[in-house]
């Protein structure tokens, strides 16, 4: 073979490899990172409607109640909650008085609950209706959430 005729051999170099190798890594970290922000939302969201389940849960309660013992939560009403609520960082005003565990993707997460009752009427008036506002707070890397639900009760 002459000279001439290795210049005409076409192929691709080591460099042009390098930089298709380059955009492709590239190409695959971006995916990655989509994949990875899909993951977080959908655990956000499962948190998000464990909380919600645990707010219907808990309205379920209060409206099987009898109508005169439907009172807040606190902690001197809570007789059968033993485990202490642990105080989250980025929430100040927890603990709640009710601690619920929830095991989602096999990591636990703690909600705090809260019922607020209040009477509509104002006395000497018979009172026929309460307010009962649910409060849930989870924590979440470091931020702090919470559910209200409300809803009303007539004798």
């Amino acid at each position: 073979m002459s000279a001439n005729n290795w210049k005409d051999i076409k192929g691709v170099t080591l460099i042009e490899v390098m930089i298709a190798l380059v955009v492709l890594l590239i190409v695959f970290l971006g995916l990655l990172q989509a994949s990875i922000l899909g993951i977080e939302n959908n655990l956000r969201n499962q948190i998000r409607d464990e909380a919600v389940n645990i707010a219907a849960e808990r309205v379920n309660e209060a409206r099987s109640m009898v109508f005169d013992d439907l009172v807040d939560d606190t902690a001197d009403t809570i007789a059968d909650n033993t485990v202490t609520p642990p105080t989250l960082a980025s929430c100040p005003e927890n603990p709640y008085p009710v601690l619920i565990d929830r095991n989602i993707r096999n990591m636990t997460f703690p909600y705090g609950t809260m019922r607020d009752v209040t009477d509509l009427e104002v006395p000497p008036a018979p009172i026929n209706t309460k307010q009962i506002e649910i409060l849930v707070r989870w924590q979440q890397r470091n931020e702090c959430f919470t559910y209200r639900l409300t809803t009303l009760r007539r004798r």
